[in-house]
Parts: C-alpha cells; sequence; structure tokens
C-alpha cells in the first residue's frame, strides 16, 4: 500500500516542486493557505487527522482519521524585514504550528519533515555551520524559526529537520529572477555605463528548490524501501533564463510563506516501485535517523560572486535565443556589477554577514549531498 505524505506548502517555490518529485514516493495530500492556517491550531490538527475537507469544518468519510504516514511541512513565513513588523504571525507560522505537526505526527505515529533556515545564525563564526553551533538569530524570522525547530525537538519522535540556505527557483520570483530583473532595468536606454551594486559581504549556500525537493524524495524513498535514479540522471522541466515562467505559487493572504529554505546531489526522484515497506516501517526508518541535518548546495559564495553568475548564465543563455526587440543586448545595455556592502543598504532586518551550512552530516547518514551550486545554478538555466 502506498504511503500517505501531507504535504504543506506546495504553492511556494520548494513546495511546488515537492509535489512534483514526491508523487512517486506516495500518495499525495497537498495544501497551502487558505486551505490551511498554521495560525489556526485546532484548524491545523483537524486536518492532520482528518484530511482536507476538515480545513473547512468537514470531515472524512464516516469520521475515518486520514492516517498519514509522513509529513513534509515546507511552509512559512519568509519576508524576513516585515516579519520584523508581524512577529506574532511569523511566530505563530514559523514557531507554533510546526510543534503542533509534531504533536500530530507523534500522536498517529506517523514521521514529521520540517524545513529550517540558515538564518538561526548570526554569521559571526566565519566559517560553515555545522550542526552543533550554537545558534544566534539576530531577527524575527531567524528567532520564529529556531523556534520551530525546537518544538519541533522536544516533542522528539520520527523527525528530520532539515536547514538550508538561499533557496532560488526560475519559476517565481527569488533572487535569481530579482538579479535579472535589476540588471535589465539599470541597462535599459543605457548605452554604457550602467551600474548595478550587490552586497558582497553576504555569504551562503545558493540552493536550487528541485534540488532540495528531489534530496527530500530520495531520502523518503529510501524510507519506504523503494529507490530512486540518480538525480544526474533524471530529466528535468526546462527553466528559462529570463525568470518568465508563470508562478502560480504567490504569497497568499498574510500569510507571507518560504517553501524553501535540500538537496539533490547524486539522487533525483524517478520511478519508484511499489513500496516494500510498510508506512509504519517507513516512519521507523526516519525514527532511528532522527534528528537535525543541514541540507544545501555544495560550496558557499557571496551575494555578489552569485550574482556574477547568474548574469553570465543569463547572458550564455539569452546569445543563443535572442529575444524579440534586442532584448539579448546585442553590444548595448551592458551592466557592471559593483561591490557593495550590507550597511549601504537601509532593511528592517539584519542578516548573517556568513552563514554557509557544512553539509558533512546529511552526507554521512544518508549518502549523498547536493551537488556544486554553480552546477546546480547552470541546470537552473538550461
Amino acid at each position: 500500500m502506498a504511503v500517505r505524505i501531507l504535504l504543506l506548502g506546495n504553492t511556494g517555490q520548494l513546495g511546488r516542486e515537492l509535489e512534483r518529485a514526491l508523487a512517486p514516493v506516495g500518495r499525495i495530500t497537498a495544501l497551502d493557505y487558505p486551505d490551511v492556517d498554521l495560525r489556526d491550531e485546532a484548524g491545523l490538527r483537524r486536518v492532520v487527522r482528518d484530511g482536507p475537507e476538515a480545513a473547512t469544518g468537514g470531515g472524512t468519510d464516516g469520521g475515518a482519521e486520514a492516517n498519514f504516514q509522513i509529513i513534509v511541512n515546507a511552509a512559512a513565513y519568509t519576508a524576513v524585514d516585515s516579519a520584523e513588523d508581524e512577529a506574532e504571525a511569523a511566530m505563530a507560522i514559523n514557531g507554533g504550528a510546526p510543534g503542533v505537526l509534531a504533536e500530530e505526527a507523534a500522536r498517529s505515529g506517523a514521521a514529521l519533515v520540517h524545513f529550517s533556515t540558515d538564518y538561526v545564525f548570526d554569521g559571526a563564526k566565519g566559517s560553515p555551520y555545522v550542526e552543533t553551533d550554537a545558534p544566534r538569530p539576530l531577527g524575527v524570522y531567524g528567532k520564529s524559526k529556531l523556534a520551530g525547530e525546537e518544538a519541533v525537538a522536544r516533542v522528539g519522535g520520527a523527525y528530520v529537520i532539515l536547514r538550508t540556505a538561499w533557496v532560488y527557483t526560475l519559476r517565481r520570483e527569488s533572487y535569481v529572477t530579482k538579479v535579472m530583473r535589476w540588471a535589465d532595468e539599470a541597462a535599459k536606454g543605457a548605452a554604457r555605463g550602467a551600474t548595478l551594486a550587490i552586497v558582497d559581504d553576504q555569504v551562503s549556500n545558493p540552493t536550487w528548490a528541485r534540488e532540495l525537493a528531489e534530496a527530500t524524495a530520495r531520502l523518503l524513498s529510501s524510507a519506504a524501501g523503494g529507490e530512486i535514479a540518480a538525480v544526474a540522471d533524471t530529466p528535468t522541466d526546462p527553466d528559462t533564463g529570463t525568470g518568465t515562467h508563470p508562478d502560480t505559487g504567490t504569497e497568499a493572504g498574510k500569510n507571507k510563506r518560504k517553501h524553501g529554505d535540500d538537496s539533490r546531489g547524486k539522487g533525483a526522484p524517478g520511478r519508484v516501485g511499489e513500496a516494500s515497506a510498510t508506512g509504519r516501517n517507513s516512519v521507523n526508518w526516519i525514527r532511528t535517523r532522527a534528528g537535525l541535518y543541514h541540507l544545501a548546495g555544495d560550496g558557499f559564495a557571496s551575494r555578489f560572486e552569485w550574482a556574477q553568475e547568474i548574469l553570465r548564465l543569463r547572458d550564455e543563455v539569452r546569445s543563443r535565443r535572442p529575444e524579440p526587440g534586442g532584448a539579448n543586448g546585442g553590444g548595448k545595455g551592458v551592466v557592471e556589477l559593483v561591490r557593495a556592502k550590507s550597511g549601504d543598504f537601509r532593511t528592517a532586518a539584519e542578516r548573517p554577514f556568513f552563514s554557509a551550512l557544512d553539509c558533512a552530516k546529511f552526507e554521512s547518514t544518508f549518502g549523498f549531498r547536493l551537488p556544486p551550486w554553480r552546477e546546480s545554478l547552470r541546470r537552473a538555466f538550461e
């Protein structure tokens, strides 16, 4: 019998990829706001116990429980600056809801996969963080995500917390699409001399949402007793280099969610055979490996270095596929990136300077890691 999976946050950049990647692993029920509101504790418990109809006051046929074996929480409040003014909402979604999910997972004998962020660190260490380093978040967003981690760990049981960093996609707005838009805006109408200032004192691991989702699927497929083909061998839907894909995963209402803050290294979802293990065995497999793991793109870069690679790959793609009206540049409108410091820009929330994650523990436990970030970014543009 197929493993039953509850996926929360399926309209965000990571959640959207998870819904696709997890399809071979089990039977998915995928929800996001407004169908489920993570600020509503009672409503969230009903959804986990009774399924999606419970969110609107209904229930499963005959009042039977939904019997999810795996809960994947990719929903979060991710508006880092807005969180400074909306601390209550951020804490309810990022800090309170994960604890509720952990309690419900423990009650029903399910496993929980929860995503967190590098922003739980203050960036003062100066080298990649490991799981045993003490968190010291600088802002409300990081504090709320840390509260969620702690809530899940307190409940214990079968859980995996995956801290990740700098998640991006080309299917909706992300740092990658913003850099391309900023460059186009700066270059518009300029024959020469256009510049774009990018900070060079913030450093972490760029992580492609698709690879993070595929790594999660590989992990859960192992738990279910199936097999997933190597990531590099798995065809992917192409993303353009211009960030113009329509996005159905926009932030909804007041619950701004980050669905992406995993891995694809040597594995990606391919065809999974009939699950040879029961849902109970899947949960036990995760329980024996329960804990906190770092999972992000291999290697690290500054935002400036990342932007350089983004524009280089964008120009490569545009040279092969010239856009109408000469949007590929044609020698005009070239933008020069210039280095800037975080202090040059006023933001409500302080960001860590060096929050890169060391993912060795994940690799030693599960046997794979994400590819080097430059390789992943190139694949995202292909």
